[in-house]
């Protein structure tokens, strides 16, 4: 005799029950993907119209602003981190509408020649690596001298005279503009953080930019094999090996009618003044 509630139903019974159980569970699946799919799709249709309407308000920035982003380095290096946030690349093509509303794919490439020209022909005493703030004063100074040339009808304003300076990162997306020409042509970061701009193939060493780094700090690009040795705390073999491989890059340069000790010069960092 079976007592309701006491025994335990049938095999087919607890089969029939775990059977609806899992249609149950997985019609709850179906439901949570469905409601899941719904607000990845909402919450993208809403990211995609804040990225529109950041781009239109970042365009109407650069219409409005057009002349301050071409005259002022910072201004010019902000507006393309900005850029960059919403995958704009305003160099990607000099027949896109950044290019066409800013000009920039002309003035990067242009630059880029310039700064290639600067390189070359300072090769022969540098050996390839000139410093940037050398480097920017030269295609300053060359800009310079372009604009005076050219016919004003009015008296120079300090936004013309604004317009010329070239910063660090133009250098930068000029030579990444003009990448595709090879040469090796490389903006370069010394130990203690100055800029170099490599115009040679090859990749500086460790221990050739510790060596720049040291030098960078003295009052001359140049120092003897004993004071470097003191300074880095090398053996001397292995000052001799660094100078030796930096020689033979064309990167320093031997004085041996110095008093005492041969001093070795590295023109790339000579300051020139303005």
């Amino acid at each position: 005799v079976r007592i309701p509630g006491i025994f335990p139903s049938s095999p087919t019974m607890r089969r029939g029950v775990g059977l609806a159980g899992l249609q149950a569970r997985t019609q709850y699946k179906a439901v949570y993907a469905k409601v899941g799919q719904e607000l990845a799709s909402q919450q993208i249709a809403t990211l995609k119209s804040q990225m529109t309407d950041f781009e239109t308000a970042l365009k109407e920035f650069a219409l409005k602003h057009r002349s301050d982003i071409n005259a002022d380095p910072q201004l010019r290096a902000h507006f393309h981190e900005l850029c960059k946030t919403i995958g704009v690349d305003p160099l990607a093509s000099n027949k896109g509408f950044w290019a066409q509303l800013l000009g920039v794919g002309d003035f990067y490439f242009d630059l880029g020649v310039k700064v290639i020209e600067a390189c070359v022909a300072t090769r022969d005493t540098n050996g390839g690596l000139i410093a940037m703030d050398e480097l920017l004063l030269v295609l300053n100074q060359a800009r310079a001298v372009a604009a005076s040339a050219q016919p004003s009808r009015a008296p120079r304003s300090k936004m013309d005279k604004k317009a010329q300076e070239i910063s660090a990162d133009d250098v930068a997306r000029a030579l990444d503009k003009v990448s595709c020409l090879g040469g090796g042509y490389a903006v370069v970061k010394t130990l203690d953080g100055r800029l170099l701009v490599q115009s040679v193939p090859g990749e500086l060493s460790q221990d050739q930019n510790s060596v720049l780094s040291v030098v960078a700090k003295l009052p001359l690009p140049a120092i003897s094999e004993w004071d470097l040795m003191q300074s880095t705390g090398w053996g001397m073999d292995r000052v001799k090996q660094a100078i030796r491989q930096m020689m033979q890059e064309g990167l320093a340069m031997v004085d041996s009618q110095a008093e005492g000790d041969d001093l070795f010069w590295f023109l790339s960092l000579a300051r020139s003044e303005a």
